[in-house]
């Protein structure tokens, strides 16, 4: 039920609101008046409208008419009046809305300030919450003393829609204080749902994260939880990693009601029976790195010896850079995509080859890389990475800045870099070099927000960890803040 509907009817005020909502473009911006409450209420059906047509999920259309009622809000109490615009969005990134409005004054003197809970709630949850209900938010303001003709607020807001959300990423929150174990399990319910877990699945992906986030802040050091889409699959992936101390042995932590101390949970041991694959790897000192996957299908298995992580930079609300990877029977083939820079440009550049590998990923390697040259032509270009994983060998081909390491715990690791080049831009002569992989080798692939250091003599606790976690684990200590980073492993197939 959307905001503005009133229980035993409703009144004239919502049925003109619904009338007028229903007058939407197909396309182009829309400008609507916000000069009375019953303003507000036309506005949050318009923007319902037009979420509907977009074919926004329930999810979706809920946050973006939270955004737009609470900038509109605004608008009316703070600004003295003015006017919201709806225009719909399509980019290679997703489809969307862009909600802008605009207010006669007096403007905002401190416009961090503007973006802190309740500061300009009256009555509704703030203009933070309209900018968490987006997945981009900007909020500009000008102020004059005594002046109210010229001056304005603008915010815009763009809501990810499904689609958007097939692009890779991972969410990390940071369990450096108790309150965020409570935001952890939000945004795991959260993206639980738009990974398609139905029924109860989403409140179950958040009691899992709450009772890893709960350990991490009990037991362990600089410990985040993260949160993404299963590499293959559908469903939710969990992990948990820290910097220590680690567990001496781990099995027994599993044991109901071993690591419950303050919580409201039976510790590990739940969080093994709610998942439909949980795995935890541990040593003292280094730390331990626990993951639960869930999915919707629980008697169906999860493809094993893949992992995945791709985290924005700091700062940043897209990610520039983007990863996939593909199955056909025995051989699987990665794709990690580094858009120059990071930010939109970066992410649009990344969008367009990530759409290519899904539509060419079983032709020759070369083939893909020569049509992603042609189809970032006009973006600001990417450095990319593909590796083809089948019985005993890997071939890989890559331009920039892309690595490969072959990890081993009998032989000695092998590393392949990038040609140099930019691929829509000098794309050099592309060629495959192929390395022999044995079953109990692993193959990362990863871009440089992840800091090379790590491979030249990986520690034991690297060599020790499943491909399923060790990209996540190598994000975890290895990223570079102010870059992208992204990294897929694969293991090897006997």
């Amino acid at each position: 039920m959307i905001s503005g509907t009133r229980s035993g009817g409703r009144s004239s005020s919502s049925a003109a609101a619904q009338q007028t909502a229903r007058q939407f473009p197909p396309g182009g911006s829309h400008e609507y008046p916000v000069r009375t409450e019953d303003d507000l209420l036309t506005v949050r059906h318009a923007v319902r409208a037009a979420s509907q047509e977009l074919g926004f999920s329930l999810v979706d259309q809920t946050r973006v008419v939270t955004a737009a009622s609470e900038l509109a809000r605004n608008a009316l109490i703070h600004g003295g009046g003015g006017a919201l615009f709806i225009e719909p969005v399509r980019e290679i990134t997703g489809t969307g809305l862009r909600l802008v409005v605009k207010d006669d004054g007096p403007g905002i003197k401190d416009v961090e300030g503007a973006l802190t809970d309740g500061l300009h709630h009256r009555g509704g949850p703030g203009t933070r919450a309209g900018r968490r209900a987006a997945s981009h938010a900007q909020l500009r303001g000008a102020h004059r003393a005594g002046r109210r003709d010229d001056d304005h607020c603008r915010a815009v807001a763009r809501p990810m829609t499904s689609e958007a959300w097939d692009r890779p990423v991972t969410v990390e929150t940071r369990i450096d204080h108790y309150s965020a174990v409570h935001l952890a399990a939000t945004r795991a319910r959260s993206l639980g749902t738009r990974c398609g877990l139905g029924g109860s699945l989403p409140d179950q992906a958040a009691a899992v994260a709450s009772e890893l986030a709960s350990n991490l802040d009990k037991y362990a050091r600089e410990g985040s939880v993260y949160l993404q889409a299963l590499p293959l699959g559908e469903g939710l992936e969990i992990v948990a990693v820290d910097r220590g101390p680690g567990m001496a042995d781990p099995r027994r932590c599993l044991t109901d009601g071993y690591t419950t101390a303050g919580s409201l949970g039976t510790g590990l041991g739940a969080v093994q029976r709610i998942a439909t694959d949980f795995r935890i790897n541990s040593t003292v000192p280094d730390g331990t790195v626990a993951a639960a996957r869930i999915t919707g299908g629980q008697h169906r298995p999860l493809p094993s010896g893949a992992g995945m992580v791709c985290l924005p930079a700091a700062g940043e609300d897209v990610c520039g850079d983007s990863a996939a990877i593909h199955e056909n029977g025995h051989i699987r083939t990665a794709l990690v995509i580094d858009g120059l820079g990071h930010g939109e440009a970066a992410a649009h550049a990344a969008g367009r080859g990530l759409r290519v590998f899904h539509d060419h990923c079983d032709d020759p390697l070369e083939q893909i890389m020569q049509r992603m040259h042609h189809a970032l032509r006009h973006t600001r270009g990417a450095a990319i990475g593909l590796v083809r994983i089948a019985p005993g060998t890997a071939d890989f081909c890559a331009v920039g800045n892309i690595r490969l390491c072959v990890l081993s715990p009998q032989r000695p690791h092998r590393q392949l870099d990038g040609r140099p080049g930019i691929v829509g831009w000098n794309l050099p002569t592309v060629q495959t070099r192929t390395a022999t992989v044995a079953a109990d080798e692993t193959t990362v692939l990863y871009s440089d927000g992840i800091e090379a250091r790590w491979a030249r003599q990986p520690s034991a606790y690297f060599l020790g960890l499943p491909a399923e976690v060790l990209p996540v684990a190598l994000g975890h200590r290895h990223r570079r803040l102010r870059d992208d980073a992204t990294a897929v492993s694969l293991a090897g197939v006997a």
